[in-house]
């Protein structure tokens, strides 16, 4: 079976499938974050091509011609500058009283993804397969595709996704960072994984 990592084409891909596997990557992040506008706000944003979402860091994953899944990744030193584009379009989705109202949440939740990681690092935004295709080894062939390229890889992780943090450690991430937060008397938390 051969895996292949190709830019993501809005005009050629589904973009349904595309967003359920972008929510799929989180889902209580999403709900957290934007409640029901989750799913809109992932289209506004690959709609507008903005930041994470554009062809340069947004890719589908294909076996043959078949989409399997998707994938982003990026150099971590620009991720200050995509995530204050991705602020910028979510402003423009959300309403001022919403954006608002959310604001001091989303502040917190930020502060989850805090942990350091070195410049020379690419940091994989998402890594989700479609479940019809999951347990048969194209996840860790995606990870290692990525590791030939890039030496240095990082993640975060749901604290409460074990399955994903099992698969990252069986593909030789470690754990390097925890943080936690509450919000009306639920915890969430993140790992930071590393692989060099």
């Amino acid at each position: 079976m051969t895996v292949y990592i190709k830019p993501h084409q809005i005009q050629v891909d589904h973009i349904d499938h595309v967003i359920d596997l972008l929510y799929s990557t989180d889902p209580q992040l999403h709900q957290l974050g934007f409640g029901k506008k989750s799913r809109a706000m992932l289209a506004q944003c690959i709609e507008k091509g903005c930041s994470y979402f554009t062809s340069k860091y947004l890719y589908t994953v294909r076996i043959n011609q078949k989409f399997v899944g998707i994938t982003i990744f990026y150099p971590i030193e620009i991720a200050p500058v995509l995530n204050k584009l991705n602020y910028a379009v979510v402003k423009q989705v959300l309403s001022k009283f919403d954006y608002y109202s959310k604001k001091r949440l989303n502040t917190k939740i930020s502060y989850l993804f805090s942990g350091e990681i070195p410049d020379d690092y690419y940091y994989i935004h998402c890594l989700a397969i479609n479940p019809q295709f999951q347990r048969q080894g194209i996840g860790s062939k995606v990870l290692q595709s990525l590791k030939q390229r890039y030496a240095r890889l990082a993640l975060y992780v749901n604290a409460s996704n074990e399955q994903a943090i099992r698969f990252y450690l069986k593909n030789g991430f470690r754990f390097a960072y925890h943080a936690q937060m509450r919000h009306r008397g639920k915890s969430y938390g993140v790992y930071l994984m590393l692989l060099e």
